[in-house]
């Protein structure tokens, strides 16, 4: 549930969405209401480096005060690809994290492969990242 008011989005349950202000806020929020309603596992926003990305994230198990997450990448391309991808808004705090090289400025999360592995994605290949985090 949410309510609108002088261009805020405020969702009644914290751990759903932070507050902010913006269409880009109602948008997630929207966003959010209607993942939740289809059954979507999860309501994240991922931007990846390249448009031939696809990402998929997934709660593996969760515990109520956190849970652990799996993202999987799939290059869709017919050529390997060097990879990011920006977890926007992200708004639990990650504790632990596998598979890739990772940096957090604000709420935002930037993965990549490391410089020696893990940095290109095969042509047609799915790449998987795994993280432990709280609410």
């Amino acid at each position: 549930m949410f309510r609108y008011k002088r261009r805020r989005i405020m969702l009644t349950h914290p751990s759903l969405l932070r507050s902010g202000t913006g269409p880009a806020r109602c948008l997630a929020a929207m966003a959010f209401l209607l993942a939740a309603s289809c059954g979507i596992t999860s309501a994240l926003t991922f931007v990846p480096s390249d448009p031939g990305l696809i990402c998929t994230h997934t709660i593996q198990t969760d515990w109520g005060t956190g849970y652990q997450g799996q993202l999987k990448i799939k290059n869709t391309t017919s050529a390997a690809l060097d990879w990011s991808v920006t977890m926007v808004d992200f708004p639990d705090t990650i504790t632990s994290l596998w598979g890739a090289a990772w940096t957090q400025t604000g709420d935002d999360i930037l993965l990549e492969g490391f410089e020696t592995y893990h940095n290109l994605i095969p042509k047609n290949n799915t790449f998987t990242i795994g993280y432990v985090a709280e609410r």
